[in-house]
């Protein structure tokens, strides 16, 4: 699979962009905030439905665009072993007159809202993610290893939603049903509703909290092996890698019992939560541990460490997405290369020029190999415009 066609609308600073993509290696090369990041943001809303770089989607549209009508638009075509792909994300102010209903819309802020076709029929972004596969490595992924749990557990959420539907419907049923019992939590608390009244929301917690524990720890366990490869290929071998899942609650080793005791732990502890108006157990308040030689990486990692488990993670990814799905992601390396090491890069090198579709980003192309290079289609990147180089 890779992404053939891109078209950007009112885009951040692209208000009208169209490019062709090829296989192989893509660079996009140029100065510091010249519009090199929002192509690799445009090409993972994609994939994805959300940026990597917005906390509100609203930040994607270009408001000083001259023909506001058109409103913003992410438009591309992807070429699968047997099919082509279509995808069109659009965004509209809700001060505009939005669209016909014909379109699936999904609110997204007080002034924005989504708009998501696929193959010319209008989808909600759980019908979106997992259609085309990518995995993006960025500067910000040393927050995998040093950051808090909610970081590792989107990375694992986003992973094996691209590959498994009703894991995304799964747990966004989990996470409305939550919040739901915390309201349930606080009512009770204040005298306003009874314990009994639980009961309906454990059954629904479980039933959907289940599922997302044992695709999380099934993936962990393939994971970790394959991380595990790519940072001993990384550190030379000098460096052991280990992963585990951590949930609030004692995992049985026969999974197919999380569910009585994830029941049974919200039952024994149901006080505790009315006390403090939250619900303490479930995949909300789960983690995943990494540590080298038995050390814990998020306590007593170096910056250094931390950037290489990070990257083994990324691959390990890559690896995941392509032995479940039987098709490579592709890869977005968005200014990574300047934080490698000589050795690191050339790892990561490798792994592009072996991918079916790599995306790189650099303010120096003297990062990158000559070979690789001209063997590269090449663009400059300069104030929202691009420019081939032959």
């Amino acid at each position: 699979m890779y992404l053939s066609h891109l078209n950007l609308t009112n885009f951040r600073n692209f208000i009208n962009l169209t490019v062709e993509l090829p296989n192989g290696l893509t660079v996009f090369h140029g100065c510091n905030a010249q519009g090199k990041s929002t192509l690799m943001e445009a090409i993972y809303i994609l994939a994805i439905g959300k940026s990597f770089r917005a906390n509100n989607e609203s930040e994607v549209i270009n408001w000083d665009a001259s023909n506001r009508r058109e409103g913003t638009i992410i438009d591309g075509r992807a070429k699968t072993t047997d099919s082509i792909l279509r995808i069109i994300i659009g965004y509209d102010s809700l001060t505009r007159d939005v669209p016909s209903s014909n379109i699936q819309q999904d609110t997204l802020s007080p002034i924005t809202r989504r708009h998501i076709k696929i193959n010319g029929i209008s989808q909600p972004i759980s019908e979106l993610v997992g259609q085309l596969n990518a995995v993006l490595f960025s500067a910000e992924d040393i927050d995998l290893v040093t950051g808090s749990p909610s970081v590792r557990r989107r990375y694992l959420d986003i992973l094996i939603s691209q590959i498994d539907r009703n894991y995304l419907r799964a747990l966004g049923t989990y996470q409305h049903t939550l919040i739901q019992r915390n309201r349930l939590l606080k009512l009770i608390s204040e005298g306003r509703a009874t314990k009994e009244e639980l009961h309906f929301w454990n059954q629904q917690l479980v039933k959907e909290g289940t599922y997302v524990l044992r695709k999380r720890v099934s993936t962990v366990e393939t994971l970790k092996e394959l991380s595990r490869k790519n940072h001993k290929e990384l550190t030379g071998g000098s460096e052991d890698l280990s992963m585990r899942y951590l949930s609030s609650f004692p995992i049985p080793q026969d999974i197919s019992q999380i569910d009585n005791v994830f029941n049974s732990t919200l039952e024994d502890n149901y006080q505790k939560d009315i006390t403090a108006r939250v619900t303490g157990y479930g995949p909300q308040r789960d983690d995943v541990r990494l540590m080298v030689n038995g050390v814990n990486m998020r306590k007593y990692s170096s910056r250094g460490q931390a950037r290489t488990i990070a990257l083994a993670l990324r691959l390990g990814e890559a690896s995941y997405i392509t032995k479940i799905r039987g098709e490579q992601p592709i890869l977005l390396l968005d200014d990574i290369l300047s934080e490698l090491d000589p050795t690191r890069r050339s790892k990561v090198m490798e792994k592009a020029l072996s991918t079916d579709q790599s995306i790189i980003t650099t303010t120096d192309l003297s990062y990158i190999k000559e070979s690789a290079v001209t063997k590269a289609s090449t663009f400059q990147v300069d104030n929202g415009k691009l420019y081939q180089q032959i």
